[in-house]
């Protein structure tokens, strides 16, 4: 009777929130096959990217604006359900030499305790770290961004966007618009309600479905026709999910937002939990896009929504991090 009791106890000390055992790792999920429609890439398109850019000395500076606490297998099939990773919300600021600023996402616009509304887990922002504050001590006139491009509308990516008044804030339209219906059928206090931001920002709408395709990507629009920043289509984690390719002298790289989450998701095909992922067949095409993008492009590096281990993996001399605030 004593033996069973304590098997019973030690099963709720091995027990998660949701019941499941957490010092172990569930057998991820099987990866859907890659779709045979993705183009193969011929070997000029990477030399066709420099021919295209008529935009030289493109630099990125990134900013760590806070961090979400989550359960690893959460954000990667791979990772133990008994791991709790701090993970970073960094945004991005490209400095163009004709357009000016031009920030990808916004960051933490809660403030710390509060909830992530994509992740439903608590962030954390420290004294002074919050974009403006960055940019601010970066010697940086936030009144001087031109652009803000928002990834998507998760609170941790597009919490700030009203705070860039004077920017054009270039969104997906079928992100914007989903959102915006959402919020009618079912209002959330703790999600951005586009139709309360529509009247403060200078917003403008890509309609990112209609435009003709990008290398392996289904669809990509030159933000400024030079060939420096092309949006592309990201949609699967959420209804109008976007990426930045961004062509800097040193190279490609991609700022992804959450269409992969950590290096986990595009490189090892470890995906975020599915409840997290609106449209799951296009988030796993759009992991095996940018893996095709990736072999072609043998010098592209991918950002994604939440992890700057690349940093340390693939340096760029015209990429830099920002310094923790003080």
């Amino acid at each position: 009777m004593r033996l069973a009791a304590a098997l019973f106890s030690l099963t709720l000390i091995l027990s998660g929130c949701e019941g499941e055992t957490i010092l172990t790792t569930p057998k991820p999920p099987t990866p859907e096959p890659a779709p045979r429609d993705i183009p193969v890439i011929p070997p000029a398109f990477a030399e066709s990217l420099i021919g295209r850019r008529r935009a030289d000395g493109l630099k990125i500076r990134i900013y760590d604006t806070g961090a979400v606490s989550v359960r690893g297998h959460d954000i990667s099939s791979i990772k133990s359900t008994a791991a709790r990773p701090r993970v970073p919300v960094p945004a991005f600021l490209i400095k163009h030499p004709k357009q000016g600023y031009v920030l990808f996402d916004t960051g933490i616009g809660a403030a710390s305790g509060q909830q992530s509304d994509c992740l439903h887990a608590s962030v954390e922002v420290k004294r002074n770290q919050d974009i403006m504050s960055q940019l601010r001590g970066d010697l940086v006139d936030p009144e001087k961004v031109r652009f803000v491009i928002l990834s998507h509308l998760h609170r941790e990516h597009a919490g700030l966007a009203a705070a860039f008044r004077q920017a054009t804030v270039v969104v997906d339209r079928r992100e914007w618009l989903g959102q915006k219906v959402k919020q009618v059928e079912k209002p959330d206090p703790n999600e951005l309600d586009p139709a309360a931001l529509e009247p403060l920002l200078k917003l403008r709408l890509v309609d990112l479905s209609t435009q003709s395709p990008f290398g392996a990507f289904d669809h990509g629009l030159d933000l400024f026709s030079d060939g420096s920043v092309v949006l592309v289509d990201l949609s699967g984690h959420t209804a109008g999910s976007m990426g930045a390719w961004v062509n800097l002298d040193s190279g490609a790289v991609l700022l992804a937002g959450d269409a992969t989450w950590l290096l986990d998701n595009h490189q090892d095909l470890a995906i975020p939990k599915e409840t997290f992922i609106a449209d799951l067949s296009s988030y796993w095409r759009r992991l095996y896009e940018m893996r095709s993008m990736q072999e072609a492009v043998t010098n592209l590096v991918i950002y994604p929504g939440h992890d700057l281990d690349v940093l340390g993996l693939q340096a760029r001399s015209d990429v830099s991090l920002a310094p923790a605030p003080r």
